[in-house]
């Protein structure tokens, strides 16, 4: 059967392409829930529990693909999570926005790609375009420093062939707003070179998000599955009202001379 992917995603993924389409966008669908879940439950007013909560990015992808044939899961040196390597491309989340408003290629997006991705591309992403040397440049070139002894691989012996950025725009009132891949370089000035963008549909299937609209998470007040009642779920007591005695008057209000 023919793939339904983007050409660019059948290049990258061959075979797996029809898959990744798919999986992907639900996977970081699930992630961005389980965000708001930990937000909600948190009971905080701030975005601590949201975005403390950002492993789950990483935890979705490696749960969603793991199973499938040629993943290989990896953990860079010196990280906390794993990573998927498939068909020679390692997929790495990277959310770029809280809002529509703010495109990928927007200068201020850079400076969210934290340190340990942009050592990944340092290594593994694709060359950067040189700009042409200033004349200055060009009369006093910079000088060279000797070479240092290389630093350990960040993935061993594992080789990819790319740098699959999985980008996408999310916030916790909202949900997952924006979803696609994108590569890119990294040149010595630090900005993102970006060599190709190809976003992809929202995740439509039960139980993920929709445009605007978060999964449906469960009450934070109560663990579901558990039955566990809280203080304020029981009944409450039914009023008892007494027959005035025949003859009583109601007090009457005496005035005080304040009207």
């Amino acid at each position: 059967m023919a793939s339904v992917a983007d050409p660019w995603i059948t290049e990258r993924f061959g075979q797996h392409a029809d898959t990744v389409a798919r999986v992907v966008p639900q996977a970081i669908a699930v992630a961005v829930a389980r965000q708001i879940e930990a937000h909600r439950a948190s009971g905080l007013r701030t975005r601590h529990a949201y975005g403390g909560a950002w492993p789950a990015q990483y935890e979705e992808l490696v749960s969603a693909l793991a199973q499938h044939p040629g993943v290989e899961i990896v953990r860079p040196r010196g990280w906390a999570v794993h990573l998927v390597l498939l068909n020679g491309c390692l997929l790495v989340p990277f959310r770029f926005a809280e809002q529509l408003t703010t495109g990928l290629t927007d200068p201020q997006v850079t400076r969210k790609l934290n340190k340990s991705c942009r050592q990944l591309l340092g290594e593994f992403g694709p060359e950067a375009t040189i700009e042409q040397p200033s004349l200055f440049e060009g009369l006093f070139p910079p000088s060279t420093e000797p070479e240092t002894e290389a630093a350990p691989r960040l993935l061993g012996e594992s080789e990819p062939d790319a740098i699959v950025l999985v980008v996408f725009a999310a916030n916790e009132d909202a949900g997952l707003l924006r979803v696609g891949f994108a590569e890119a370089a990294l040149p010595d000035n630090g900005d993102l070179q970006w060599r190709h963008i190809e976003w992809l549909p929202l995740p439509t299937v039960p139980g993920t998000v929709g445009v605007g609209r978060p999964v449906g998470v469960p009450d934070p007040r109560r663990s579901p599955g558990t039955g566990a009642a809280r203080f304020d779920d029981a009944p409450l007591p039914e009023p008892t009202l007494d027959p005035r005695p025949a003859g009583d008057q109601p007090a009457r209000r005496v005035n005080d001379g304040r009207g």
